[in-house]
C-alpha cells in the first residue's frame, strides 16, 4: 500500500512539472487581452504594399481626404459615411507615417498599432477567443507579421492588460480627457470600442472637441485635422497616439468626444 501511494505521488509530481517546468508554456486565456513591444520603427510604405499584395482592405488618409483599396484596387464607389459597411477584416488603415492592421483567426483577433503614448513605437494587442498555447500564438504572430513585411528580432513577450477600457476609468489628474476619451486609447481594440460607446472614428483618428483656455492658441505638433474653429474651442481629429499628450498641454483645458 505504501508503494502505491509513493508511486501515485511520483506520478502527480511528474504531472505537475510537465505543466509547468519541462518546455510546455503558459496559455492565453479566452476572454483576455494581451500585449507585446515590436521593438523598431515599422515600415508603413511595405506594410502598405504587402497588404495590398495579400489583397487586404486598405485605408489611406492625408489630412481630410480618405481614399480605401482592396488590394491595389481602388474603391472608386466606396463611402466614408457608410465604411462600417464595406471596410472588413483583414484590413490596414493608414494615415501619414502611422499604421494599423487588423486580421482574425478563430482564436484571436491581433491588431498591430501605435503605443498610444505618441512615441511613435509600436505594439501588438490579442483579443482571445480561444485558450491557446502563448509559444504557439508566438510563433503563428510571428508569421503573421512576417508575411507584412514585419521581421522581428527579438521574441515576442505577451502581458496580460488591465480591465482599463471595461469599466469607468480614473483618468490621471493631468491628463485634462474625458474618461470616455481616455479607455478608448487603453482598449485592446479602438474601432470595437468606439462602436460600442457610440463614437465615429476616422481611421486612426478620434472626432474631439478641444476646449481652450481663454487667449490660448491651438497646441502645435499633434497633426491635427481641424473641422471647426471657434474662440474657445475646435473641433478636430487627433490621433488617438496623441489624445493623452494632447490633453496634458496646458493650452487645453479638456477634450471631450463629439
Amino acid at each position: 500500500m505504501k508503494n502505491l501511494i509513493w508511486i501515485l505521488a511520483c506520478l502527480s509530481g511528474l504531472v505537475f512539472l510537465g505543466a509547468n517546468g519541462f518546455g510546455v508554456s503558459p496559455g492565453l486565456q479566452s476572454g483576455q487581452n494581451y500585449r507585446a513591444d515590436i521593438a523598431g520603427r515599422v515600415n508603413v510604405a511595405l506594410l502598405k504594399a504587402k497588404a495590398q499584395g495579400l489583397d487586404w482592405w486598405v485605408r489611406l488618409q492625408q489630412g481630410s481626404e480618405v481614399a480605401y483599396f482592396q488590394g491595389v484596387r481602388a474603391c472608386e464607389d466606396c463611402d466614408v459615411n457608410v465604411e462600417r459597411e464595406f471596410f472588413g477584416l483583414p484590413q490596414l488603415i493608414v494615415d501619414g507615417d502611422l499604421a494599423m492592421a487588423r486580421m482574425e483567426t478563430d482564436g484571436y483577433r491581433l491588431n498591430l498599432r501605435p503605443q498610444s503614448d505618441g512615441s511613435g513605437q509600436y505594439e501588438m494587442v490579442l483579443v482571445m477567443r480561444q485558450t491557446l498555447d502563448a509559444d504557439a500564438v508566438a510563433a503563428q504572430t510571428r508569421d503573421d507579421l512576417s508575411a507584412l513585411g514585419l521581421t522581428l528580432d527579438s521574441p515576442l513577450s505577451f502581458q496580460a492588460l488591465g480591465p482599463g477600457s471595461k469599466a469607468k476609468t480614473a483618468v490621471p489628474e493631468d491628463v485634462k480627457l474625458d474618461e470616455v476619451l481616455y479607455r478608448l486609447t487603453l482598449a485592446p481594440d479602438w474601432p470595437d470600442f468606439a462602436e460600442r460607446q457610440g463614437m465615429v472614428l476616422s481611421g486612426l483618428r478620434a472626432r474631439v472637441v478641444v476646449e481652450l483656455n481663454e487667449g490660448s492658441q491651438l497646441p502645435q505638433g499633434f497633426d491635427l485635422v481641424v473641422e471647426q474653429q471657434a474662440q474657445t474651442s475646435v473641433r478636430a481629429q487627433v490621433l488617438i497616439p496623441d489624445l493623452v499628450r494632447l490633453a496634458q498641454d496646458p493650452a487645453s483645458p479638456r477634450c471631450v468626444p463629439r
